[in-house]
């Protein structure tokens, strides 16, 4: 009796799929909700009220559940607020039998009604009504894949015959009367990025001069090297379309000739052939996410290069991947040696070992040589260069979290695999006494110490190396790194040796030109003009060049750029310091 007497709480529930125009004020949203509350007006004697809460699913398919006033509804009937959903057809609330059936039981198990204006004889509570219901439901799923092949077939027709048939237009045109036309303001940047790609061979290059004139892709989004190369594999600029995999004549007026499109597609299949640089160099499994960037906050990826000098030699580096992605770098630290990061932190590894016998044995435990043998190889430093690829992995793997590259510091995050080695670390005074939270040492949990190793990266001819308390790190015995940087060193060193004496053979009569002294000394005269330039730089130039004391960042490459002969210009351009 007190179920009589209480409103009947009606929810009216609406959904379209596709907008009629934007300016209607009375779309078929509007009309499916004056019916339900039409229908609800009618049946006030029996004390059905309309809910003032709309719930209206614009531009969601029938066969999608996952609309968000669908799932409002469907909580506030489990919330107990409703007591009769209402909707104008069945085919509003889904075009799914198998949802409907769902929605149904749901509906059952919570004892809320469920109507439909324009199918009043609905009814599931019996037999006869619930097979109506399905019918309908049938029917309403049968007429939605209908008409999604039909969508299809005419995307599919229009796409073979190069039309444009929606989403974001390529860079350099947009979009009028849904055909494709050239944008006034971007076109002619079109034809230059193909040229400035033949010109430098590089998407990141190019990428750097566009954002350096100004010329973004998007308001706000500058060139990346995927959106280069996105942009140089686009059929549309030569008057072409891609359908589904298949090349045909497009609708569009072409931006560049098929002449340039060919030259640059020529590039980028070359390009595409040449195997990727991978390999199963030991440094990648060894370093696999534990290095990371501190300026950008993202991982640092491996990669190596060769260079044919003195034989075949291979130099590895952790590039920052955001670096990488950006045609501009704005990252401070962009890449470091793989052998500059591994000696320092084996440097640190090294300490925390002698400092704690427990990480000594956890080594020993985990490797096939003995504490013993660990010690001496450390006194000895030869423990490191001796250790096989696999055994340096296991160690790393052991004690290492991660290892974040800053400008001034490398941060290290090692794990404390024993308990009690964080005591043991204080007792050696490894650990600070009075180790603070921000401090250079100490510990961020029970099992994870913090290590900041006060660094600084110079550049000696390209190649960076970490430098702390004014030397370079490394073991007493040279390692791969120190071999690399005394490389870069010793060809500057050459190279200005070679100038000198040159120069010499000038002054002295020996070679009346440029191109006899080419002769005499069997090399490309390019290369002896680049190189005597050498001997006419500043004698604090050159006297830091034959001592070995050059500034950070030199290199040969910034020499042969310079077109001034004051001497301290030319200082200046270097990197030395003003004399005082």
């Amino acid at each position: 009796m007190e179920r009589a007497n209480r409103p009947v709480r009606v929810a009216i529930y609406t959904r379209k799929s596709v907008e009629d125009a934007e300016d209607k004020q009375f779309n078929s949203i509007d009309a499916q909700r004056q019916m339900c509350e039409s229908f609800i007006a009618a049946k006030a004697a029996e004390g059905w009220i309309a809910l003032p809460e709309r719930f209206d699913d614009y531009g969601y398919s029938g066969g999608d559940l996952n609309r968000p006033a669908y799932r409002r509804l469907i909580s506030q009937c489990e919330q107990g607020l409703i007591d009769k959903i209402i909707v104008f057809r069945i085919d509003r609330m889904t075009r799914s039998t198998k949802d409907f059936c769902e929605f149904d039981e749901k509906m059952k198990k919570l004892g809320i009604g469920f109507t439909s204006v324009s199918e009043p004889f609905v009814d599931t509570s019996s037999p006869m009504g619930e097979l109506v219901v399905n019918l309908i439901v049938s029917f309403g799923q049968w007429e939605r894949k209908t008409i999604q092949e039909r969508i299809q077939r005419h995307f599919r027709t229009a796409l073979d015959q190069g039309y444009f048939v929606g989403g974001i237009p390529p860079y350099g045109y947009k979009v009028e009367n849904q055909n494709l036309v050239p944008d006034p303001d971007t076109a002619k940047n079109v034809p230059r990025i193909f040229k400035l790609f033949l010109q430098h061979r590089s998407a990141k290059k190019v990428a750097a001069q566009l954002q350096s004139e100004g010329i973004e892709r998007f308001p706000g989004r500058p060139w990346t090297v995927q959106s280069i190369h996105n942009c140089l594999r686009n059929v549309r600029y030569v008057g072409d379309a891609n359908s589904h995999g298949k090349i045909v004549k497009g609708r569009q007026q072409p931006l560049i000739t098929r002449d340039l499109w060919d030259k640059v597609n020529g590039v980028l299949k070359v390009s595409a052939n040449q195997p990727a640089k991978r390999s199963a160099c030991p440094e990648t499994a060894i370093f696999q996410g534990l290095v990371f960037c501190g300026h950008c906050k993202r991982p640092m990826s491996y990669r190596w290069s060769k260079k044919n000098t003195l034989g075949v030699r291979k130099y590895s580096y952790f590039v920052c991947q955001q670096d990488m992605r950006k045609g501009v770098s704005t990252c401070p630290i962009r890449h470091v040696s793989v052998t500059t990061v591994q000696d320092a932190v084996e440097q640190e590894l090294e300490a925390v070992m002698l400092a704690s016998t427990a990480m000594l044995v956890a080594a020993a435990n985990a490797t096939s040589f003995t504490p013993e043998q660990i010690v001496a190889g450390f006194r000895r430093h030869t423990f490191w260069q001796g250790l096989s690829s696999a055994d340096r992995q296991i160690i790393y793997r052991l004690f290492l979290r991660s290892i974040t590259v800053f400008r001034s510091s490398l941060e290290l995050r090692m794990n404390l695999p024993v308990p009690g080695v964080a005591d043991e670390l204080k007792r050696t005074h490894y650990i600070p006494t009075n180790a603070q939270p921000d401090g250079d040492i100490h510990l961020e949990e029970a099992e994870c110490l913090f290590v900041k190793v006060p660094v600084a990266f110079r550049t000696i001819s390209g190649r960076k190396q970490i430098v702390k308390d004014g030397v370079s790190v490394a073991p007493a015995k040279p390692t791969q790194q120190q071999l690399n940087t005394t490389m870069a060193q010793g060809t500057v060193l050459k190279s200005f040796a070679k100038a000198i004496a040159w120069m010499k053979m000038i002054d002295e009569g020996k070679a009346a030109s440029i191109s006899q002294l080419a002769e005499l000394v069997g090399t490309d005269r390019r290369y002896v003009l680049y190189t005597i330039r050498l001997a006419t730089l500043s004698p604090r130039i050159i006297r830091a060049a034959l001592s070995g004391d050059l500034p950070d960042g030199f290199s040969l490459q910034k020499v042969r750029k310079i077109e001034t002969d004051d001497w301290e210009e030319q200082e200046r351009l270097l990197g030395f310091p003003p004399t005082t």
